[in-house]
């Protein structure tokens, strides 16, 4: 047997998260065993973070036992495929975003803080406006444009100045309202030249002349910017004040306010406003079609509407998949979709098993019991982690369902001593009492549902020996009857599944707990079979019975063979021990002989 939490395996090769997954239409040993061995893992690495989650919906029986010991059922993902939310950058948002107003100053900001090449522009909603790049920034730094003269059609305020260049207000009063409305003038000016400059509502640089500073003011500048903090005598600032004249002092020089006045220019303005964005809930394969015609190399994400986040060029190309941990399977047709065997972890199941994985890679713990369950608990005690009470409880609860209370032929002496054990655990003082109640869920589980339905709550695609597709299905129930006065339907239902899946066959298992019988109702290819059957039954089906049963291979196939009755297998209840070899030999049978 091999330990699927031994410390020799490193199950975290892949990225930070890993599903643990039971079969399609699950049942309550594989959503149970989920939930146990992702609680396990979580306590064997810490560090990773293992989500319990149902391939399907869960059914009654399991939901009974799940609030029974007060456990949240696992989330329903019948598709496991890596999203673009769950591929893309784990940043917050104020690290990859800057908003439509932002200055391009915030932009530099942010690149040399963050390292980032790529940034969305988001509208005041949350909305995405457009992306913003170093290469845009680049772009627009080396343009031959006198950038300031521009700044009077971006409606910049003089707050945002005042931010910018770190400027004490000397006079007036700022609001993100009172924007540049004209042209900005740099550099050490004459008063000549002041007064032959059109300064009407215009912003002056100036240094320490009097006479500039005055010049300006008079000449009809809505604000002055006086660089290196130098003295600004009483007359200049009544003067500015009789003329609702803005002065903003600042540390920097002539040149370093001049150069951050550019990057007062919104970032809107350098952005680009054609987004190839991606929805956070769309596959990464989808996604990976996209890029691999496009030249981008960042995307944003978006949920709802509202940017969330960004995912790089490779993200997409080489992404870092979910890990899965499978329990209770031993066969692809029974993956949740989006399952890919290199993203397996781990294995745990009590099939005999037909995956095939690389096994220096990937455990796989398996053993003949009557339910993973009992593996599961085993790993825990092989582990040294005392198991929770709850956790003990849907465990013991998943055997007793796996086993059908333990009259199945696969149940093992070991399912009887792990189910004692937990039933210690869990502290359930009528097992007996619980065990029927659970049970007694199937039946209400199965109501309403339409013949195609009732087929596919417990269906498993096959193969015979030389790889012949077939199906069976199995219900367990108390009311047996109820289902065979539908036979018709059914076994229409079953000639459908033969069409659908291509298979030689279709049987669906009407297995009755409280005759320890199963009624057994076939497809007509599975019947035709059966007829087929008539004088090529070799040795090898002459001479065998059901396992644990009385019934004969050859008095089976006769049953199988009248359309006007319904097979009834004694002793019978079990596909994979009893059923299974049964219709897998007759179809080797037929198909040999032909």
């Amino acid at each position: 047997m091999i330990n699927l939490i031994s410390s020799k395996y490193n199950l975290s090769f892949l990225g930070n998260k890993t599903y643990v997954v039971g079969h399609k239409n699950p049942d309550s040993d594989s959503v149970c065993s989920a939930i146990a061995v992702a609680d396990l893992q979580s306590k064997l690495k810490p560090q990773k973070e293992y989500q319990a989650i149902s391939a399907g919906d869960i059914n009654a029986e399991t939901a009974y036992a799940l609030a029974y010991f007060g456990i949240e059922p696992p989330k329903v993902k019948d598709d496991v495929s890596l999203t673009v939310k769950q591929a893309m950058t784990k940043r917050p948002l104020k690290d990859i975003a800057v908003q439509k107003n932002s200055t391009i100053r915030e932009f530099i900001d942010l690149v040399m803080e963050k390292d980032i090449k790529t940034a969305a522009v988001l509208n005041d909603d949350g909305t995405i406006a457009g992306v913003v790049s170093r290469k845009s920034l680049a772009e627009f730094l080396i343009r031959p444009i006198d950038h300031l003269k521009q700044l009077k059609e971006f409606d910049v305020s003089y707050e945002t100045i005042a931010k910018l260049i770190e400027a004490e207000v000397i006079t007036g009063k700022l609001s993100l309202n009172d924007t540049i409305k004209g042209d900005v003038q740099t550099g050490a000016y004459s008063v000549e030249v002041m007064e032959e400059l059109d300064l009407n509502e215009g912003i002056v640089v100036v240094g320490d002349r009097f006479d500039v500073q005055k010049s300006a003011i008079e000449n009809g500048a809505k604000a002055l910017i006086v660089s290196r903090n130098s003295e600004i005598n009483s007359e200049i600032i009544e003067l500015a004040k009789e003329n609702n004249v803005i002065i903003l002092s600042t540390k920097y020089g002539i040149a370093k306010v001049t150069s951050l006045l550019e990057q007062a220019t919104p970032v809107s303005h350098i952005m680009s406003a054609s987004v190839a964005s991606f929805d956070a809930k769309q596959k990464i394969n989808e996604a990976l079609k996209f890029v691999k015609n496009t030249k981008f190399g960042y995307f944003p994400v978006l949920e709802n509407g509202k940017f969330v986040g960004i995912i790089s060029r490779e993200e997409i190309l080489a992404p870092d998949n979910n890990g899965i941990i499978l329990v209770d399977h031993n066969n692809p047709s029974q993956f949740a979709k989006g399952i890919e065997k290199d993203d397996i972890e781990g294995v745990i199941d009590h099939h005999v098993q037909q995956l095939v994985l690389d096994s220096s890679r990937v455990p796989i713990m398996f053993m003949p019991t009557g339910a993973t369950a009992t593996l599961v608990a085993k790993n825990y005690k092989a582990s040294g982690i005392e198991i929770p009470p709850e956790i003990a409880g849907i465990l013991w609860c998943a055997i007793v369902s796996d086993t059908d209370k333990f009259t199945s032929v696969t149940t093992t002496l070991e399912d009887v001593k792990i189910a004692s054990e937990l039933a210690k655990i869990a502290q359930i003082s009528q097992p007996e009492v619980l065990a029927n109640k659970l049970l007694a869920q199937r039946d209400a589980n199965l109501e309403g549902l339409s013949s195609e339905e009732l087929l596919k709550q417990d269906l498993k695609i096959l193969q015979t020996k030389s790889k012949i597709p077939y199906c069976i299905s199995q219900i367990k129930t108390y009311q047996s009857e109820k289902y065979i006065k539908n036979k018709e339907e059914l076994e229409a239902a079953l000639n459908d599944l033969d069409r659908e899946n291509s298979t030689q066959g279709s049987a669906l298992m009407l297995t009755d707990l409280s005759q320890n019988a199963t009624f057994l109702l076939v497809s007509d290819k599975m019947r035709e079979n059966a007829q087929k059957a008539k004088g090529i039954i070799g040795d090898k089906i002459a001479n065998k019975t059901i396992y644990q049963s009385d019934v004969s291979y050859v008095n089976a196939i006769m049953g199988l063979q009248n359309n006007k009755i319904t097979l009834r297998l004694p002793n019978v209840q079990s596909r994979k021990e009893q059923v299974q070899p049964f219709i897998a030999e007759l179809i080797e049978q037929v198909t040999s002989k032909i």
